[in-house]
């Protein structure tokens, strides 16, 4: 399997601009994982990595994440397994690069584990 770039965003609310972002890395030959990291509702697109595989990654399970009502409970509980979740991607060689979008929630949720990504 080859590397690839992964695109990150919350589904079930940019699932429509991560996908267009996803479609003109794709125009440039470039291989593109798209990763859902929403924690609330169902995703408007289809994932190839869902958030249940990211929540996964939490120290305490998927439910630490994925079972909270209080979103920012919710968000950092989903921005620390993506943490692991990215490193243990790029460790195993899966993952060349990573973008992120989102609004204030989604970029917070998104920047630590971008911060764990080597440079270059």
């Amino acid at each position: 399997m080859s590397k690839s770039i992964y695109a990150l965003a919350t589904l079930d609310t940019k699932g429509e601009e991560i996908g267009y972002i996803a479609e003109c890395l794709r125009k440039a030959n470039v291989n593109v994982t798209i990763v859902d990291i929403g924690t609330k509702d169902a995703p408007t697109i289809n994932a190839d990595i869902p958030r249940e595989a990211v929540a996964a990654c939490h120290p305490k399970g998927a439910d630490a994440v994925l079972k909270n009502t209080d979103r920012g409970i919710a968000v950092t509980a989903m921005s620390e397994a993506l943490e692991i979740f990215l490193k243990r991607e790029y460790d195993a060689g899966l993952v060349s690069g990573a973008i992120g979008i989102g609004g204030g929630g989604g970029s917070a949720l998104v920047s630590p584990g971008l911060r764990r990504m080597p440079i270059g």
